[in-house]
């Protein structure tokens, strides 16, 4: 029986299955730093925390141009193509290479303008 999203025509189908792919990935990736900054600044794993109940207002700009760059990066890379869906290790080595991808780019990001405000330790 089809209903719902069957019902729809092809091009809809591939649109809102590429726009739930991308909400995903922002809604994880932006977990995933907040995640980061909280066990950064909020723990002491890596050196003493100052306590705070704030994350500073660049550390979230500079998230959402990292996530901006993530999601241009795993466009341009076909991962949220629906016709490429489950085509097997080929995509897994996508998902690996355009994540190392973004992951330069941010730390190209950060050598490049050195007026950004973040601790280059890891750099």
């Amino acid at each position: 029986m089809n209903t719902g999203f069957y019902k729809l025509s092809r091009n809809k189908q591939k649109a809102i299955y590429g726009i739930g792919l991308a909400i995903n990935d922002i809604l994880f990736l932006g977990a995933s730093y907040y995640a980061a900054y909280f066990i950064r600044f909020y723990t002491n794993l890596f050196a003493p925390s100052l306590v705070s109940y704030t994350i500073d207002e660049r550390y979230v700009f500079y998230s959402l141009i990292y996530i901006g760059f993530s999601l241009i990066v795993f466009l341009l890379f076909g991962l949220y193509s629906f016709d490429k869906i489950y085509t097997g290790p080929k995509k897994y080595l996508k998902i690996v290479v355009s994540v190392v991808v973004s992951v330069f780019l941010t730390i190209g990001f950060g050598k490049l303008f050195e007026g950004y405000p973040f601790s280059r330790i890891w750099i």
